[in-house]
């Protein structure tokens, strides 16, 4: 058993009034256009401004929206700061690139925890070395961005996660997702809002060393998704493929996404999900999941991961999604109409057949070396 260990304590500290804890009304910082933020050894407490757009504890705001050649994001960061307890949101960065966000830890958040990129225009922001800790969905009455359809939202706030972006050319180095109570870990987000400029999608993804465990699951917002369905939240990572026809590259457009070295475990529905064969799942660790890594749209791939039924870490047993017992938990799950899984070099541990769920057949050529520990191998077959 391993816990996260975060200081929310700082010299310097910015707070919202007492009055904010039932008013939802804190404070907030806002980089404008012109602007420059070093931010360093700051305790945010009791900030944001619940339900309302831009009004973030920590927030670059269209800093370089336009495409300034001077690059105004770089060089600007936010350091070694924590954020608590906060009425919406931790740091966003929004209609800006360039931007370093490192060493930072959030605790007890409304709404998406870190925001890399919000709208889609935003490039080469770098999230290192971060700390988010339950993070939970706001009531549908306060949705910053509702939708138009009863109690939706356009930036899917139902499913409020630890960092939550809509351009994966960012930066994620030694990141830790460890707790939205209707979210995933990691959310790439398909949907993009951005004016006038095309984001080069997957351009300069970096995502390596990061782990996410513990996102669970409250009942009650379960069927408040708007772009996915209520099975696909409370994963580890979920890479959603470009949904928005003016800006969705053709495919032979798109780099491959590297996913490289996560760990993911004890996250209620599953490890991760993924939706093309350009995303690649690669020296990682999926553990004590219902379903440990699941595959929709255009299917995946998977180079060596190691996928564990049941690890020697028991805490939680009883607050378990699904099944009561991790014996049904489904190793693989490749959706109707899922395209092709593709994987080499994969070991199972205490996984048989009953651990594998297809809605189509497995083909002997989209899997290599397999491994299988403490059970036998199983026989494929359609279902």
């Amino acid at each position: 058993e391993r816990a996260e260990v975060g200081l929310l304590t700082r010299n310097i500290v910015l707070q919202g009034s007492d009055e904010s804890i039932k008013s939802g009304f804190g404070g907030h910082v806002m980089i404008m256009p012109g602007g420059t933020a070093h931010v360093e050894g700051i305790e945010f407490f009791r900030m944001g401004q619940r339900g309302l757009k831009a009004r973030y504890p920590m927030h670059w705001h269209l800093v370089d929206r336009y495409g300034d050649k001077n690059a105004p994001g770089k060089g600007q960061y936010a350091k070694n700061n924590s954020i608590h307890h906060s009425h919406q949101r931790a740091i966003v960065v929004h209609g800006t690139s360039n931007v370093l966000v490192e060493g930072n830890v959030a605790y007890d958040i409304a709404n998406h925890c870190y925001i890399p990129a919000e709208d889609g225009d935003e490039e080469n922001n770098r999230f290192v070395r971060n700390l988010g800790m339950l993070v939970r969905s706001p009531d549908v009455t306060h949705y910053a961005f509702p939708g138009k359809k009863q109690d939706s939202s356009n930036q899917n706030e139902a499913k409020s996660s630890v960092f939550w972006m809509t351009n994966p050319n960012q930066t994620f180095l030694g990141n830790h997702a460890a707790g939205s109570l209707t979210g995933d870990g990691f959310l790439f987000d398909g949907r993009v809002v951005a004016p006038r400029k095309t984001a080069k999608f997957n351009k300069d993804f970096l995502f390596k060393d990061n782990v996410a465990h513990s996102n669970t699951r409250n009942p009650k917002n379960i069927n408040n998704l708007v772009h996915y369905g209520a099975g696909v939240q409370n994963f580890g990572l979920s890479f959603d493929k470009v949904s928005h026809p003016k800006y969705a590259p053709k495919d032979d457009e798109i780099r491959a996404v590297v996913i490289q070295n996560f760990t993911a475990y004890k996250n209620a529905s599953g490890g991760v999900w993924l939706e093309s064969q350009r995303e690649v799942l690669k020296d990682s660790i999926l553990a004590d999941h219902f379903v440990s890594a699941q595959f929709g749209g255009g299917g995946g791939c998977l180079d060596n991961v190691v996928i564990a039924r049941n690890s020697a870490n028991k805490l939680g047993e009883e607050n378990a999604p699904g099944p009561k017992s991790r014996a049904k938990s489904v190793g693989l799950y490749l959706e109707n109409g899922g395209g092709r899984l593709l994987s080499r070099n994969i070991t199972f541990i205490g996984m048989d057949i009953s651990t594998f769920g297809y809605n189509k057949t497995l083909q002997e050529n989209q899997r290599i070396d397999w491994r299988f520990i403490n059970v036998a191998e199983p026989v494929y077959q359609a279902k």
